[in-house]
């Protein structure tokens, strides 16, 4: 019966020393606690997926896992994820940053000016000094699954800045006037998807995005681009070779 006790004994001492609590707190811009991060713990050099949790209203997260040494992946809904290395039990205090931008674009002084370039015959050069700033509103979200990582996004442009061909007169409109103006309101609508597998020393990245531009523009006497169609962007794939560490 004693031998029995001890051992039960060694058995809580051993199942103590190996798992193990890592904590944090999850906080945002102006140090308010932010509930229900994701908090992912994902072993090195391999990225396998080892526990995960959520924060409570305080923040804080706990996630109870032999391993303390690896990388933690962490999102919220609205900020931008961050991947920091594990390396102790006790992470502290984490920041997130909002990931909706508003993104203000003004002309340059070139664009602004009043007078007309000549460029030769047919083309004519001028500025617009009644340009206003564009304003961008941006957000986008994304998640991570193993090697597999989704986002999508949101972009709402207001008073964009464009470049504009139109008639320098309706007496000769073979003459083409190029200036600046402030197109209508658009928005994009996009979404990317990546794979990124691992495959000994090596881990090629697949990229492929899709993303849909409303813009419409009315002008006298020009055919001018309307965009409402959803676009495939040029797949992007790379190859790199991932080392272990010492």
């Amino acid at each position: 019966m004693k031998k029995l006790y001890i051992t039960f004994c060694l058995l809580l001492v051993s199942l103590c020393i190996h798992a193990q609590m890592i904590s944090g707190i999850i906080v945002d811009k102006k140090k308010q606690p932010l509930e229900f991060a994701n908090i992912v713990l994902f072993s090195l050099p391999d990225f396998t997926f080892l526990q995960g949790t959520i924060s409570d209203q305080t923040g804080a997260f706990n996630i109870k896992s032999n391993e303390t040494k690896g990388v933690l992946p962490i999102s919220s809904v609205g900020y931008s994820t961050i991947l920091l290395p594990c390396t102790s039990s006790n992470m502290g205090t984490i920041q997130l940053y909002s990931d909706a931008q508003l993104l203000y674009s003004r002309p340059y002084y070139a664009q602004l000016r009043s007078n007309v370039m000549y460029i030769n015959r047919y083309t004519y050069e001028g500025g617009n000094p009644f340009l206003l700033p564009s304003l961008s509103h941006n957000i986008t979200l994304g998640t991570t699954y193993k090697w597999v990582y989704l986002s999508a996004g949101y972009q709402y442009v207001k008073d964009a800045i464009i470049s504009f061909s139109g008639a320098y007169s309706e007496d000769d409109p073979t003459i083409a006037l190029i200036n600046m103006i402030n197109a209508p309101d658009y928005d994009k609508i996009f979404a990317s998807l990546v794979l990124s597998p691992t495959m000994g020393l090596w881990s090629p990245q697949n990229k492929r995005i899709v993303c849909n531009k409303k813009l419409s523009l009315t002008a006298k006497g020009f055919n001018l681009p309307l965009w409402n169609n959803w676009t495939w962007l040029t797949p992007f794939i790379s190859v790199l070779a991932v080392l272990p560490f010492p």
